[in-house]
């Protein structure tokens, strides 16, 4: 079942089974259609033993989807990889029938009426001849000669046909294992199929085949995702999907956090605006500074989540029993100044929340943030490997970054009084601010092109916005060197005393523009 692959190999636990349940109902969810197709061809009801079927699809579906984004393929790619896994296998009951029946003539039957099958149901042929290149069946059409001494596979083959066929070839019912796991599996369990395969395969058997063509994909597939050795790769997908799992179970959280903390933020009223202290940063704490946070830890603290997170106002605190696992930065109120300053109509302030992999990570270990716009109530959230989003009055719009390639009159830039890419582009349209949150946000909204600062006040800001930033196909790049800060250690880049500088675009030529200026 899809509960029992979810054990994490040597990693920390995923939170919750019902987590895993809830994240595996979704994406059964966004195959709703397939589903369907899959009830038809008899796969249900589960009494009858087919079910297992569709567990598979689904997982393989999941698995082709993270391949095929660590890959790049477009996204028109990418879901017609997704339907395809999704209903490869819709004919198994029949072809199991008439392959006791018929034997390989059988089984090809089954194929064919497969494929009218589903041209029955609308699909396109591009997603149709996904389907009918998983296998052992299909494996002919990977292998450059047929009656060669050793098998070779074809130079020219498309990234998504070597993607569906060897996700199918490592997934066994609803693992992700390795070739030579599923590859003794089918040699028991399907031990007739495999030798009357010698009809096709000059000789050899099916799962011999099967392991020669096999390992020269994964060996393709594992140099272009830099796993090394190759045969860690259905390991390196499983990985994947978990984090995707945790990071959907973080988003739950994060957004009632945020809300809890809007809510607050509303409660308060012009009472938020009260000074109740000073920080360590020798700044005035307001009532909504501290309230908002507290909210959030509250959240949090109920969650469970063994986390260590460092605030704004409360410093370091440590929630949830044992070693903490993941790392946050909180930020009651970012844009204290514009929150007070009423006469400002384009102000920008919220509460800010990121949360890591780990405690001590790099920026790219950023896996959920979160950024819930008070003077918009607007909510900003981003997922590591699922993109960039903002939420208003119950409606998801995902955030897709685009601006010019270069420096021109027209560039709308964002910055700090000081900071150095400020001072060269003053010529320009410059907006300069008191607060990150305005000018990130205003990167998020399309109002901004680049965003020029320093680091300061443990950069708090830095850590939430580099994940929503990044998903959203911008860049964010250290301006003396021109490296992405992504490899930088949160804990370490640009604390203390020392102040960096960062410059952040809408897009990877922009930003290569701006460093061409210096």
């Amino acid at each position: 079942m899809i509960s029992e692959w979810l054990i994490i190999l040597g990693m920390r636990e995923v939170p919750t089974e019902t987590s895993k349940v809830r994240y595996w109902y979704s994406r059964a969810l966004s195959h709703l259609r397939e589903m369907r197709v899959a009830k038809l061809a008899g796969l249900f009801p589960k009494r009858e033993g087919w079910s297992n079927v569709v567990e598979h699809e689904l997982v393989e579906a999941e698995a082709v989807d993270v391949l095929a984004e660590m890959l790049g393929l477009p996204g028109d790619e990418r879901e017609s990889l997704n339907k395809a896994a999704s209903l490869h296998d819709v004919y198994k009951r029949k072809e199991r029938e008439w392959f006791k029946q018929f034997g390989v003539q059988g089984a090809h039957r089954a194929e064919r009426e497969q494929t009218e099958f589903l041209r029955d149901q609308d699909y396109d042929d591009e997603v149709i001849r996904l389907t009918q290149l998983v296998g052992g069946y299909a494996l002919g059409y990977f292998i450059e000669d047929l009656g060669a001494a050793k098998l070779q596979l074809k130079k020219d083959l498309k990234l998504s046909e070597l993607i569906i066929h060897y996700i199918d070839d490592v997934t066994l019912n609803s693992d992700l294992v390795t070739l030579e796991e599923r590859a003794a599996y089918v040699k028991k369990r399907y031990k007739e199929e495999d030798e009357k395969a010698r009809e096709l395969f000059a000789g050899r058997t099916g799962t011999k085949v099967m392991l020669e063509i096999g390992r020269q994909i994964e060996e393709r597939l594992a140099n272009m995702v830099g796993v090394y050795p190759p045969e860690g790769l259905p390991k390196y997908i499983k990985q994947k999907i978990l984090e995707r799992i945790e990071a959907r179970w973080l988003e739950g959280v994060g957004m009632e956090a945020a809300n809890a903390a809007a809510q607050i933020f509303q409660e308060l009223g012009e009472r938020g605006k009260r000074q109740v202290g000073v920080n360590r940063f020798g700044e005035p704490v307001l009532l909504a500074d501290l309230k908002c946070e507290e909210v959030v830890l509250n959240v949090l603290k109920k969650s469970g989540l063994p986390i260590k997170v460092i605030c704004e106002e409360h410093g370091e605190v440590v929630l949830g029993e044992g070693e903490p696992k993941y790392l946050a930065v909180l930020d009651g109120i970012d844009g204290t100044r514009q929150y007070l300053s009423e006469d400002n109509p384009y102000r920008v302030f919220g509460t800010l929340l990121g949360i890591f992999g780990n405690t001590d990570p790099k920026y790219k270990e950023a896996i959920a943030s979160f950024a819930m716009e008070h003077s918009a109530q607007k909510l900003f959230i981003a997922l590591k490997h699922q993109g960039t989003f903002m939420l208003k009055d119950g409606k998801r719009e995902r955030i897709i970054l685009q601006g010019p390639s270069g420096v021109s009159p027209s560039l709308k830039m964002f910055g700090d009084a000081e900071s150095r890419y400020t001072k060269q582009l003053s010529s320009y349209r410059v907006v300069q601010t008191n607060s990150a949150a305005q000018n990130f946000i205003a990167l998020l909204r399309g109002s901004a092109d680049v965003v020029s600062l320093y680091t300061l006040k443990g950069n708090l800001e830095e850590a939430v916005f580099y994940l929503m930033i990044k998903e959203a196909g911008g860049v964010m790049i250290k301006s003396d060197d021109g490296k992405d800060l992504g490899d930088e250690k949160y804990l370490e880049f640009g604390q203390g005393e020392e102040h960096r500088g960062i410059v952040v675009c809408a897009t990877p030529q922009l930003a290569s523009a701006i460093l061409g200026l210096a």
